[in-house]
């Protein structure tokens, strides 16, 4: 059975830890910078339970401490059998050092 309390990322760098059947969740939407503007997507299918208002008064938490007091929302997992496809740490490492990324 697969450890769904470390933090699990998708190839877009999303990503989600997860208790039970609720998901924390840092990237997801769009974000605008001076320098840039990025796609995000959600890692999971479900239903928002809740969100950071915190970001909402300091966006630069997700730059400072993206995950810990950064994240964007929690979700209630709607098909937890899409957490199979995600990549744990140590395969995202990997992912990162590649030119697939």
């Amino acid at each position: 059975m697969r450890d769904f309390s470390e933090r699990l990322y998708t190839d877009k760098h999303e990503w989600i830890t997860v208790d039970g059947k609720i998901g924390t969740v840092e990237e997801c939407g769009a974000l605008e910078s001076v320098k840039a503007a990025s796609e995000l997507i959600s890692p999971v299918s479900g239903k928002v339970t809740e969100k950071n208002e915190a970001v909402e008064n300091k966006p630069g938490l997700i730059n400072k401490s993206c995950y810990k007091d950064g994240w964007l929302f929690k979700i209630e997992l709607s098909d937890p059998d899409e957490l199979k496809s995600l990549m744990n740490e140590e395969a995202y490492n990997i992912f990162l050092k590649s030119d697939a990324h």
